[in-house]
């Protein structure tokens, strides 16, 4: 009887013990992307942006020849939809994405009518008139720059809102046979 008993505990013990268990430690952050988050976690006006940004995977691949970042002010994201979402500071990775370019583009870079693509592959156009410098209409402000990653401050946040659909209506009465 104690024999089985002391197998019984035994098995006990050996099928409590799972991989489960086992806390994973998370893969390590690229060091442009560690930069990049320090940067935005430093801008009080970022803090939103900078939250969404930390929970984004960015591979190595991407990160390796350092990160532009059009980051949206705090109040852009409010506005951007706040009755879409029970947060409105909840961005997905997508629209995270559509702010992030691949590689160094400095404030010299951004001419008008250049093209840029994000990790989404969102195209941003830039616009420049006078001293004003737009990402797809939305204004550039502070700028910090460092060799392996660039955040620029913008008004608006870079995605559709979602939701949001174009339809194009077409006036029948005008068409002629």
């Amino acid at each position: 009887k104690g024999k089985f008993l002391s197998l019984c505990t035994f098995f006990a013990v050996l099928l409590s013990c799972s991989k489960k268990d086992k806390h994973e430690e998370p893969p390590p952050v690229n060091q442009h992307v560690k930069i990049v988050q320090e940067a935005l976690a430093t801008n009080d006006s970022l803090k939103t942006f900078s939250n969404a940004f930390a929970k984004v995977t960015i591979t190595d691949a991407d990160a390796g020849q350092g990160l532009t970042v059009f980051a949206p002010v705090n109040s852009a994201i409010t506005a951007y939809d706040p009755n879409a979402r029970v947060y409105a500071a909840e961005l997905t990775e997508t629209e995270v994405k559509d702010h992030i370019v691949k590689g160094i583009v400095k404030k010299a870079d951004l001419t008008n009518g250049k093209k840029l693509t994000s990790l989404s592959g969102k195209e941003l156009v830039i616009a420049v008139e006078n001293e004003n410098i737009w990402v797809n209409g939305a204004l550039i402000g502070e700028v910090d720059e460092d060799s392996t990653g660039i955040v620029f401050t913008i008004d608006h946040v870079l995605s559709a809102k979602p939701g949001t659909a174009e339809i194009t209506v077409y006036d029948g009465t005008q068409w002629s046979v």
